[in-house]
């Protein structure tokens, strides 16, 4: 089975999930099933980087929009403002920094992969 979700609405739902103590696949089944997901009170810390997760989605969007267009204006052989090599390393970026939040939402155990 296959979901669509934007990449703000991935994070936020991984984000969910490792707040539960589930993977996605497990909080998706109880919420689609009709039970009621684990719910932890998070920590002001914790909370802090969930919303900053979801603030990191938006961000990531954004920067996406911004290289297609830039791609576009490329495709169509006009000079871009920005190199498309610092878009590339900006989503790199930001994918690390996701990727870190999402280890310490994992309740900071590095190995363990909070999907």
């Amino acid at each position: 089975m296959e979901i669509r979700l934007t990449e703000a609405e991935e994070q936020l739902l991984e984000a969910i999930a490792a707040d539960g103590g589930l993977s996605i696949s497990e909080h998706i089944r109880k919420v689609a099933l009709g039970s009621k997901p684990r719910v932890v009170k998070a920590s002001p810390e914790r909370a802090a980087f969930i919303q900053g997760l979801a603030a990191l989605g938006k961000i990531g969007s954004n920067v996406n929009q911004i290289a297609k267009a830039l791609n576009t204006d490329l495709a169509a052989h006009l000079r871009p403002s920005v190199s498309p090599e610092l878009i590339q390393s900006t989503l790199f970026s930001l994918q690390t920094l996701s990727r870190n939040l999402l280890k310490h939402l994992s309740h900071g155990h590095p190995g363990e992969d909070p999907r």
